[in-house]
């Protein structure tokens, strides 16, 4: 049964291409919404204030312990991924104890692929996407995931929707966000 919500939309939340919502709660459940386009308006998310801004949506599918707390979701479209950062980050736990770590799904099926070995700790990580060429000057899609780790960056990257060798990068202080 569904039913038409006026929806908040939380910092942990990513409206995906096409009308869904998916909205990552801190116990950890995933909420999947169908957004009502109200006139055929697009959404722009720029220069607004998230915990203002309401969509109208019908709730579609929910996925009860779908991780752990839900810290931060993305998409990586170009290779069909969810990116899910869950656990509680050094950033929210007064010990040195952390037990965040990213987490990437199969955007359709919503299955785990894998959880990414080397973020154990992660803060907050950021996605981009862009046409590159390669050593014999042929265009491909090159997706780069970077995640904060402690004082390390660690940056995974797809070329073609292949993944490839994360490089891991030093950093003098903790971040505290990425773009």
């Amino acid at each position: 049964m569904s039913f038409l919500h006026t929806v908040p939309i939380p910092q942990n939340s990513k409206l995906i291409p096409g009308d869904k919502l998916l909205v990552g709660t801190s116990t950890g459940t995933l909420r999947i919404y169908q957004v009502q386009e109200p006139n055929g308006a697009i959404f722009i998310l720029e220069n607004v204030n998230l915990d203002d801004l309401e969509v109208a949506a019908t709730l579609i599918k929910t996925v009860e312990k779908f991780a752990r707390k839900i810290e931060q979701v993305a998409i990586i479209k170009e290779v069909g991924i969810l990116v899910v950062l869950a656990g509680t980050s050094p950033s929210l736990r007064e010990s040195n104890d952390v037990d965040s770590a990213v987490s990437l799904y199969e955007l359709q099926s919503l299955e785990l692929q894998e959880q990414l070995a080397k973020t154990k700790g992660a803060i907050v990580f950021a996605i981009a996407s862009n046409i590159e060429k390669d050593s014999d000057g042929v265009p491909t899609i090159v997706s780069r995931l970077a995640i904060s780790v402690k004082r390390r960056l660690v940056v995974y990257s797809w070329h073609d929707a292949e993944l490839i060798e994360p490089e891991v990068l030093p950093l003098t202080s903790l971040p505290g966000f990425l773009f």
